[in-house]
């Protein structure tokens, strides 16, 4: 499965510090590492376990989407209806990803 959303929005503050980018500065979306996290699980790692564990076997699921407020996860927030802390899926959210 590809990563889950992650919302940008100041609750999160209190649950985490803030996380720095490359050059020191604070990120301001969570959103860049998500995507390249998923693209590297994508491209390198699913294509090493259907080698290894056969192309019948293994498939990746993407109900990221899903979880944002907005469709087209412009808002980077994702809902509360299913994340309402902006990080764990609720009950909802986890029949989503079921």
């Amino acid at each position: 499965m590809k990563a889950l959303p992650r919302s940008d929005v100041d609750k999160l503050s209190k649950l985490y510090g803030p996380r720095c980018d490359a050059d020191g500065g604070p990120l301001k979306s969570f959103l860049p590492s998500i995507e390249e996290m998923t693209t590297a699980i994508e491209f390198n790692v699913v294509p090493k376990l259907k080698r290894k564990f056969g192309k019948q076997r293994i498939s990746l699921m993407d109900c990221g989407k899903q979880f944002w407020e907005s469709k087209d996860s412009s808002s980077h927030e994702t809902s509360d209806d299913l994340m309402p802390d902006g990080l764990h899926p609720n009950a909802e959210g986890h029949t989503i990803i079921a």
